[in-house]
Formats: structure tokens, sequence, C-alpha cells
């Protein structure tokens, strides 16, 4: 059933991948004033998977933008996705991959991993983490 979803989403996003990464005259984001918090580590809550996702809202989530802002900063850095070992945690954390090399990061800089069990405690049931390695 997700992999229907998630394929469904894929296809989706194919029929609108151009002009979602690179807008001719793209209005700044509505949060574009919005701190984010650039040492990490970010979370990104379950709310964001409740709701319609598209490549206008991953591209403007805030642990988003600040995780790539600091990947972009470190030559050799990737970016961890951390989630909490469950089968549909690693799905979700597998579809934040695909739409942040939809959304041009580098394939080979996106590593995904169950987080630790410290984190888990830490981490609200359904929730991703992003982490800079070095």
């Amino acid at each position: 059933m997700h992999a229907i979803r998630f394929m469904v989403m894929l296809a989706g996003l194919m029929a609108v991948l151009a002009p979602a990464i690179a807008p001719a005259a793209a209005p700044a984001p509505a949060n574009a004033g919005i701190p984010v918090n650039a040492s990490g580590p970010w979370t990104i809550g379950d709310e964001v998977w409740d709701r319609p996702r598209s490549a206008d809202v991953i591209r403007t989530l805030p642990a988003v933008r600040a995780a790539v802002a600091a990947l972009a900063g470190t030559a050799r850095g990737s970016l961890v996705i951390r989630h909490a070992g469950g089968q549909n945690d690693g799905l979700r954390a597998e579809e934040l991959r695909h739409w942040l090399v939809a959304l041009a990061v580098e394939p080979g800089r996106l590593e995904i991993a169950p987080a630790t069990a410290a984190v888990i405690e830490g981490l609200p049931r359904g929730s991703m983490m992003l982490e800079l390695a070095r």
C-alpha cells in the first residue's frame, strides 16, 4: 500500500518537477523570514506527512532548508536521515530522500539510518531527524 502511494507520489512529482525546482520568478516562501537552526540536528515532525506534500512544501520546511544549507556549506559532508526504525518510519525516510534528490541534493551525499536508542526516546513517533555528518 505504501509502495503504491509512493509510486503515485513520484509520478506526480515527475509531472511538476521542472517548474518546482527552479521557477522563473518564484515569490519568497511564506516562512522565508523564519530563522532556522543552523547547527542541527533538525527534526521533521509527523504532522508534515499527515498532509499533502509537494516540492514547494518540502523545499520550504525550515528543517530541510537549514539542513540543505549546512550541507551546501561543506565540501565532503553528508546528510543523514535518521528515523525510529520501523517499516513505516523507514519508508518516510526513503520518501524524504527521494524528495531531496528531486530538489537537487546529490544522492551520494544522503544516507538513511535508524536513530540510536537515546535519540528515539526523544524523537516523537513518526518524526525524522536530519544530521550533518562531516
